[in-house]
């Protein structure tokens, strides 16, 4: 009884601290809320969020909404005074709260625990609470943003909180925290510097003592640094692939396809906001509504390798002889030019807005499962602005090329892939393309315009590949990881990738750890069945195309594009 009323006490407490600052509060929001105040004061899992109307002056509590603040920290059993902590935390706003990417503020606060309520509001005041060196960041477009910041504190007991402020698009100024109780205590003797005091105390002089003992206090320091940092890659790194795998089953833009019949009277390639302006888009915003589209109507997804550096095809090189292909798919299979729809990058994906062009290529693994066919266009031509060959061997060198072939493989397999050359289409599945396939997920060894762009595909090929362990497809993906198991190191570089593949597979073999697995799993795997629908030959011939000898595509030597 006695703690909740001290507890009870330290909730007023804060109230009359916040009221004491110029912005007014509602008294009767903070006595409704005291049993949440009381948790965030005993350091449990709630976050506290206020809003500020900087025009008018006022300030309230207000309901987070999904935000919060989380710490990402280990925190150690003992704490001691004068020890340097790199204390770490998370800042989540929900897409739908309409953030401002950049955050103005974020850093701790550490308030003794005496009679203070501790809140972002709070002064920095020695008799009241330390605040910590002030940090900025961004949110990224999961409104997710990770910090680190020092915190040394003297020998008490305090409530730490995680502060994070934002604005939203109206102007609002949003403040949050999150509470953790410790007690800092004086530093316990420092047992190895005592025996080696006692040891070489005959031997060498109290001058070279001193300088054994300071000298070991230093490599305890620096090895305790160490495996704290240690610690934080590890922990950085398993949120990373989580995040990872969770990615690639989120599309952040819609799903977006034309109906043939009206790409055949383009006579050019059109930009994505030609066709949307003009409504010649079918702009499918959910993951239900693309999977209910797709299973009804004959998709096509086209992959082809730009001739120019700004636009795709400035001599209309490609658009005849996409138009013929498709033409070939629709014969094939029986469909109508007004049934099939297509997918093509400069028209399905913006052009103008980078942010939505970046998130529309974050999704690109989620078009390529939800299209039924997956046609590869490599006609003989030449490049407009570099003036060299462009043809099959060009293409399957061009590192965005093979990604979106590393797509597909991961999530529906080699099942309805075609090839467009000689004027004729082929299966990917013949045996005559099982050097084609082995050197098409090598994605890292492909070429880029820019070393950046290999850094942005590193989560997604990442996220691909715990896709495929966790056979969340429910497709035959034993070939394909036999292949990359064969040529490791190609398909996942040291230099871009690190130990994340390790960690990758080590989490899933981990029966402990669970990967987040969406409702659109479910949607993969109706997508994976639909896809599915070719002979037994044809299986076994994609088997033996991803299990062929690693070096059979080495002949294809370097060529610029």
């Amino acid at each position: 009884m006695s703690l909740l009323l001290l507890h009870m006490t330290r909730v007023l407490a804060g109230v009359v601290l916040v009221h004491a600052a110029p912005l007014a509060i509602s008294l009767d929001a903070h006595i409704a809320s005291a049993a949440v105040r009381q948790l965030y004061d005993l350091g449990e899992d709630t976050t506290l969020c206020w809003v500020t109307n900087e025009t008018t002056g006022l300030r309230d509590r207000e309901d987070c909404q999904g935000a919060y603040m989380e710490f990402t920290y280990d925190w150690p059993k003992s704490m001691y005074s004068n020890e340097i902590y790199m204390v770490t935390f998370k800042m989540h706003v929900p897409l739908a709260r309409n953030f401002l990417a950049d955050i103005p503020h974020a850093n701790l606060h550490s308030c003794l625990r005496n009679n203070i309520f501790c809140t972002p509001f709070v002064a920095n005041t020695p008799t009241l609470a330390t605040h910590a060196p002030a940090l900025k960041g961004t949110l990224d477009h999961n409104g997710n943003a990770y910090f680190e910041n020092e915190n040394k504190l003297a020998a008490n007991q305090y409530t730490i909180i995680a502060h994070g402020r934002w604005y939203d698009t109206a102007g609002l100024k949003h403040d949050m925290a999150r509470a953790h109780i410790v007690d800092v205590e004086s530093p316990p003797p420092d047992m190895l510097a005592e025996y080696i005091l006692y040891s070489l105390l005959g031997v060498l002089g109290a001058a070279a003592l001193v300088g054994a003992a300071l000298f070991a206090r230093h490599l305890v320091k620096k090895y305790r640094a160490a495996i704290v940092a240690a610690q934080e890659l590890e922990r950085k790194n398993k949120a990373r692939v989580h995040e990872a795998v969770e990615q690639v089953q989120t599309a952040l833009y819609p799903f977006c396809v034309c109906r043939f019949s009206d790409f055949m009277t383009f006579g050019e390639l059109k930009s994505h906001e030609y066709c949307r302006d003009n409504g010649y888009l079918k702009m499918l915003d959910t993951w239900d509504m693309a999977l209910d589209f797709s299973a009804s109507n004959p998709t096509l997804f086209i992959s082809h390798q730009w001739l120019g550096l700004r636009y795709p095809d400035p001599n209309s090189m490609h658009y005849p002889l996409i138009v013929k292909a498709a033409q070939m798919i629709c014969d094939k299979f029986g469909v109508s030019p007004s049934k099939l729809y297509v997918w093509v990058d400069y028209l399905s994906m913006p052009q103008l807005c980078k942010a939505s062009l970046s998130h529309a290529i974050s999704s690109l693994c989620v078009y390529t499962a939800l299209c039924k066919y997956f046609l590869i266009c490599t006609p003989s031509t030449t490049h407009a602005d570099k003036k060299c060959p462009c043809n099959s061997e060009t293409y399957l060198r061009r590192g965005w090329c093979r990604f979106e072939q590393w797509a597909r493989l991961t999530t529906g397999g080699i099942n309805n892939m075609f090839v467009f050359r000689n004027e004729e289409i082929e299966s990917l599945s013949n045996k005559e393309f099982e050097p084609w396939v082995q050197e098409s997920i090598n994605v890292f060894d492909g070429e880029f315009n820019e070393e950046s762009q290999m850094n942005e595909l590193v989560s997604l090929v990442l996220g691909l590949w715990g896709y495929a362990l966790l056979d969340l497809a429910k497709t035959d993906v034993k070939p394909l990881k036999l292949a990359v198991e064969q040529k490791r190191a190609r398909v996942f570089p040291k230099k871009h990738f690190g130990a994340l593949v390790d960690v990758l597979e080590a989490e899933i073999s981990n029966k402990a750890s669970t990967f987040h697995v969406s409702g659109r799993s479910a949607g993969f795997e109706k997508s994976a069945r639909r896809l599915s629908g070719v002979h037994k030959d044809q299986v076994a011939l994609a088997a033996a195309a991803f299990t062929a000898t690693p070096n059979s595509a080495d002949a294809l030597g370097p060529m610029e594009a």
